[in-house]
C-alpha cells in the first residue's frame, strides 16, 4: 500500500454481495490486502471483537476529528494486537502522543508504515519508547521529532531497521544529534534506502567539515529532497554518494553571498540520470529563484533535478539573483547536455510590472551584460532558447553585438538554432544578424504564453 493513501475499505460492499463472495474474500486476506482501519469514527472494541483476523491500520489525526480521551482509548486497543498492526499514522498534539507511546513498546512484526505528526506548537516530550521495535518497517514519516534521543547511541537504535526503503524527516527539534555526521551514520543502518526527504525549518548547526574520507555509498537511493540551509547540505553531500539517483529537489531557506556549492555539484557528477540525461532546462524568477532540469520538455511542473532559493522577505534585488542563477548553473555538470533552455519571469495571473522592491532595472544597461553571458555560457549544447516576457528585451539587449565584448556574443550558445519569444514579438535581430554574418542561422518564433504558467 503507497503510505502517503489514506486506506478505505474496498472490500466491504464485495462482501456482503453474498455469502460466496464473502467466503472468497476473508480466505484470501494477504493476497486481496485486506485490512482494518481503526480511525476517531470507528467503534474500534467493536470492530476487533467481530472482524476476521487482518492486518490493522491505525489513522488517526488529519484530516478527522479527535476525541481526547475516547480516542487514545481505541488507539490503545488496536496496539493490544500488535502481531497485526502494518501501518500506524498518528497527528496528534503532544500530549496525546505521550500517553499513546505508553502502548508502543517492544516488537512490531508486521508494521511497514510509522507516521508520526505532532499538531502542538512545540513536541513537549513526545517520543517513543526505548524497547520498540519494528523490524519489518519500509516507510518512515517523522515531523516534529527528535531524530535520535541524546541518550540513544545512533547504531543501536531500533528506529532504523535495514528495511527501510523511505525515510522522510521534518521539522526536527534541533539538538546536537542533528548534526550531518550523525545523520550519515543513522543512513549507513538502511542500506535499501530509495527516498530520503528532510527537512529544517530553523538555522541548524552547520559542520564546515566537508571532507571525502568517511563517505557512505547509498546504492539504492533513487530520490532526494531537502528543505534548509545550503551549509548543512554541503556537509551532508560531502558525506555520501548516490550513483542510483534520479530526482533532486533541493530548497534553500539561507542568502547566499558567495555562492560555492562544490559538493552538490560532486553528488550530481556521480549520478549518471542526473550528470547526464537532462535536456530540458528552466530557470525562473518568482518569489524566489529556481533551476529546474528534466528528461522531458519543461513548461510548469517539477523536474529530475530542482533547486529554489526561497529567500523571502529578505529577497535581493533581481541582478544577484541572475549573480546567483549563473554562478550555480556554471557547476552544474548537467548543463552541458541540455538542449533546450526557458528563461521565464514569473509572477500573478498577467505579464507583470516588477514591484520595486525588485529592483528592476529601467534600462538594459542596468544590468551586468556579463552576468547574463555567465548564465548562458554553461549551456553549450542549447538548441532552442525559450525567452518569456521581460527577458525579450533583457536578453536582446544582452545578447547584441557590442565593441566591448569581443566576440564573446557571436561564441555563445554555439549550437543555437531557435529563439521562441513569449511576449513581446520583436527582438533578437542584431544578434540574429551578427550569427548569419559568421556562418550561423538562427530563426526567431513567438510562442504562445498559455503554454507557461505565470502563478
Amino acid at each position: 500500500m503507497n503510505p502517503n493513501q489514506y486506506p478505505g475499505y474496498w472490500w466491504h460492499k464485495l462482501a456482503h454481495v453474498c455469502q460466496r463472495w464473502r467466503r472468497v474474500i476473508l480466505e484470501s486476506p494477504n493476497r486481496l490486502g485486506l485490512t482494518l482501519v481503526c480511525t476517531p469514527r470507528t467503534p474500534v472494541e467493536d470492530l476487533l471483537a467481530h472482524s476476521p483476523t487482518v492486518p490493522i491500520i491505525i489513522y488517526y489525526g488529519n484530516p478527522e476529528p479527535f476525541d481526547l480521551q475516547n480516542d487514545v482509548e481505541g488507539i490503545r486497543l488496536a496496539l493490544l494486537r500488535r502481531d497485526r498492526v502494518c501501518r500506524i499514522n498518528l497527528h496528534l498534539p503532544s500530549s496525546s502522543l505521550r500517553e499513546v507511546f505508553k502502548y508502543m513498546n517492544g516488537s512490531f512484526p508486521v508494521l511497514e508504515t510509522l507516521q508520526l505528526y505532532c499538531s502542538s506548537l512545540k513536541n513537549e516530550g513526545a517520543k517513543l519508547h526505548s524497547t520498540f521495535e519494528a523490524p519489518n518497517l519500509r516507510h518512515i514519516q517523522l515531523s516534529d521529532f527528535a531524530l535520535i534521543h541524546q541518550d540513544t547511541p545512533p547504531l543501536i537504535t531500533s528506529m532504523f531497521p535495514p528495511s527501510l526503503v523511505s525515510f522522510s524527516l521534518g521539522e526536527v527539534t534541533p539538538i546536537q544529534y542533528q548534526s550531518p555526521a550523525i545523520f550519515v551514520e543513522c543512513l549507513s543502518a538502511m542500506p535499501q534506502l530509495k527516498s530520503l526527504k528532510m527537512g529544517y525549518l530553523f538555522p541548524v548547526e552547520q559542520d564546515k567539515r566537508y571532507q571525502k574520507a568517511s563517505t557512505l555509498r547509498l546504492t539504492n537511493l533513487e530520490e532526494l529532497q531537502f528543505h534548509g540551509e545550503s551549509g548543512y547540505f554541503e556537509a551532508l553531500a560531502a558525506r555520501i554518494t548516490a550513483p542510483s539517483l534520479k530526482g533532486l529537489s533541493l530548497t534553500f531557506t539561507d542568502y547566499l553571498e558567495d555562492v560555492m556549492l562544490p559538493n552538490l555539484e560532486d553528488l550530481i557528477r556521480g549520478a549518471t540520470d542526473l550528470s547526464e540525461s537532462c535536456k530540458f532546462a528552466r530557470v525562473r524568477f518568482k518569489d524566489s529563484t529556481s533551476i529546474v532540469m528534466d528528461q522531458n520538455e519543461l513548461w510548469t511542473g517539477r523536474g529530475a533535478f530542482e533547486l529554489m532559493f526561497s529567500l523571502c522577505p529578505t529577497l535581493p534585488s533581481f541582478k544577484k539573483q541572475l549573480e546567483i542563477a549563473a554562478h550555480v548553473c556554471g557547476g552544474l555538470p548537467s548543463a552541458s547536455n541540455v538542449t533546450s533552455l526557458l528563461l521565464e519571469y514569473a509572477r500573478a495571473n498577467k505579464w507583470p510590472t516588477p514591484p520595486q522592491s525588485w529592483s528592476w532595472p529601467s534600462q538594459a544597461s542596468d544590468i551586468d551584460r556579463k552576468v547574463w553571458h555567465r548564465l548562458l555560457w554553461r549551456f553549450e549544447n542549447v538548441d532552442t532558447l525559450r525567452v518569456a516576457d521581460h527577458f525579450v528585451d533583457e536578453l536582446d539587449n544582452a545578447l547584441r553585438p557590442d565593441a566591448g565584448d569581443g566576440d564573446s556574443v557571436r561564441t555563445l550558445l554555439p549550437k543555437l538554432n531557435k529563439i521562441v519569444l513569449y511576449g513581446p514579438d520583436k527582438g533578437f535581430q542584431l544578434f540574429v544578424e551578427a550569427r548569419k554574418s559568421a556562418g550561423s542561422c538562427v530563426k526567431i518564433e513567438s510562442g504562445q504564453k498559455h503554454r507557461l504558467t505565470l502563478v
